[in-house]
């Protein structure tokens, strides 16, 4: 049922993922819209691919791609998801790089889904499994992934 509505006409319907980003590491704020603008390194570029590949895949999986089995035996399903769509089209202010959907499809960290019969496929068929996905993040993760602005923790 979809948010458990009372409605009857309004259950059963298919839940979707909004508002999701590749910013990974940044949070919003005055601060970070005044500090230098962090340069887009190709490290930096394959771990926001790889991340947004990722919600891409996982946003779209097959509710039996999440279903797992307890101790006990009891199975146990995820959230049957059918899609999603990215936080925000364009980004007015460049330290918000990550948040603008035009320009990861731009510089390549956003996939176009522009091939044939991509209208009827699901992201991990056109692009990776989540493990193949977690393997090939591995190597980018050191230094690429760490807050920005710095986290500054009171002594």
């Amino acid at each position: 049922e979809c948010c458990w509505h009372k409605d009857t006409s309004l259950r059963n319907m298919e839940r979707f993922v909004g508002e999701w980003t590749v910013a990974y590491d940044q949070t919003p704020s005055e601060e970070l819209e005044n500090m230098p603008v962090r340069p887009m390194t190709e490290a930096r570029k394959i771990f926001l691919r790889q991340y947004a590949e990722a919600q891409m895949v996982v946003w779209e999986q097959d509710i039996m791609d999440v279903t797992n089995y307890d101790e006990s035996g009891e199975v146990h399903h995820g959230v049957d998801m059918k899609g999603w769509f990215f936080w925000n089209f364009k980004m007015e202010h460049p330290a918000y790089i990550e948040w603008d959907y035009l320009e990861g499809v731009k510089q390549g960290w956003i996939p176009k889904f522009d091939g044939k019969d991509h209208d009827k496929l699901a992201a991990v068929d056109i692009l990776h499994t989540c493990d193949a996905l977690i393997a090939a993040a591995q190597p980018f993760y050191e230094g690429v992934v760490d807050p920005y602005p710095p986290l500054y923790l009171p002594p």
